[in-house]
């Protein structure tokens, strides 16, 4: 049984099987740009989304700019 595995209640309150995207902001970015895309008709390939996904990729990552504060994102 799963709940005699944790050990404990608190070890199941915290365990987490759903995870996010590591980078919703690019899912974000990117499917902005597909659902753009797709309205206006054009067709749209694997390979082609990969390929935008890398330019963002690349975008996002030149945007970003470390202070004494953390990371930030400008």
């Amino acid at each position: 049984m799963f709940t005699s595995s944790t050990g404990s209640v608190n070890g199941l309150l915290n365990h987490q099987t759903l995870k996010g995207p590591q980078l919703a902001q690019l899912d974000k970015v990117l499917y902005n740009w597909f659902t753009a895309m797709h309205s206006i008709g054009k067709p749209l390939t694997g390979p082609m989304i990969i390929e935008k996904a890398k330019i963002v990729y690349d975008e996002m990552r030149a945007k970003c700019t470390f202070s004494d504060g953390g990371l930030q994102i400008v």
